[in-house]
């Protein structure tokens, strides 16, 4: 026998079902945060403030002054950066390139930098976009032409130390636009005279 509805009900278990897969269908809500280029320039000046104050510090020195000590106030200087959680892992080589420069390169490198690296963190970065941005921005700095050729790999490990996601997850407004899809379901509805179950039908 044909069992049909005798009135009108809601399914609640399709509803139910319904509702999770609204839910579930949301995607991540990300928004850009200008604080976080604002931050990482900020990290970018640092870098070269304590840079000039390492070299006025050897100048200090006069006739004590020799290799030794000098990498040995560069290198005092450069802890402030890991206290700041921006460590740039920079070699021997590269801190005697940075002893050796003059303040005008120094200068130019900080200038130089500073315009390739405010564009890039102007954009929405994505944790997915990172690598691309960093090897473009590589590529930039490499054909600049401005910056010192004995600077170049230190410019290059500062950008790509300053590049970070800038896109961050807005997890209230995820939330609130998974409730409003949830709320935004129907409830479904057994209609009085609909088929249940239909003669010669098993049921489990």
């Amino acid at each position: 026998e044909t069992i049909r509805a005798t009135k009108t009900i809601e399914d609640t278990q399709k509803t139910e079902m319904d509702r999770v897969n609204a839910e579930q269908s949301v995607e991540p809500i990300y928004e850009y945060q200008e604080d976080i280029k604002n931050q990482r320039l900020s990290y970018m000046k640092l870098f070269f403030e304590i840079i000039n104050a390492a070299k006025l510090d050897i100048e200090k020195l006069g006739e004590e002054s020799n290799e030794t000590k000098q990498l040995e106030l560069l290198n005092e200087r450069l802890k402030t950066l890991e206290n700041e959680q921006l460590a740039v892992n920079l070699s021997n080589e590269q801190k005697r390139a940075i002893l050796s420069a003059t303040s005008d390169e120094i200068a130019t490198a900080e200038t130089e930098l500073l315009k390739l690296v405010e564009p890039v963190l102007a954009e929405a970065i994505g944790e997915e976009q990172l690598t691309d941005r960093k090897n473009q921005l590589e590529e930039r700095i490499n054909s600049n032409g401005l910056i010192p050729s004995t600077l170049t790999t230190i410019v290059v490990k500062l950008a790509r130390t300053a590049i970070v996601p800038t896109k961050v997850l807005n997890e209230q407004k995820t939330e609130e636009a998974k409730k409003l899809a949830v709320n935004s379901v129907e409830p479904t509805r057994i209609i009085q005279g609909q088929i249940i179950v239909l003669e010669g039908e098993v049921v489990q």
